[in-house]
């Protein structure tokens, strides 16, 4: 078992406290939501995002996912289920969340704008993380 497997094993909130007070990359959390078969993403001036961010101490990945998703774009969401986790050599975790937005208008952050892409024009290219991004969409879009 390596350590980021014991780590998280040990409990999600433990080990979320620990690899983001001690490991680079940090824990980390994202959500996908598709709202009208288009995905809700996070656009700077040179790339697009999913919305998501680094957990705070005491938060679970998923408490992070819906923080990040209303801090930067104005939607509430709920987690309907973890699409993706990824172990970084280094230590840190990240996952991926599909979520459906409850409530809540389109408002942006220091961050960038959030916006809704349909989920055939995505461009892989674009993204600054999260190049799958456009497979995992179209995985929920069609289940």
């Amino acid at each position: 078992m390596g350590i980021v497997s014991w780590i998280l094993s040990e409990g999600e909130q433990f080990g979320v406290d620990i690899i983001s007070r001690v490991l680079w990359p940090p824990a980390t959390a994202f959500t996908l939501v598709i709202k009208d078969r288009k995905l809700l993403a996070v656009r700077t001036d040179s790339y697009l995002m999913l919305p998501g961010g680094i957990a705070e101490r005491g938060e679970t990945l998923r408490e992070c996912a819906v923080r990040e998703t209303r801090e930067e774009t104005g939607i509430e969401v709920n987690i309907k289920r973890e699409l993706k986790t990824k172990a970084w050599k280094s230590g840190g975790v990240e996952k991926i969340f599909h979520a459906e937005p409850i409530e809540g208008e389109l408002d942006g952050s220091w961050e960038g704008e959030p916006e809704y892409i349909p989920i055939d024009d995505l461009d892989v290219e674009n993204w600054r993380r999260n190049r799958d991004v456009d497979k995992l969409a179209r995985e929920v879009r069609d289940k």
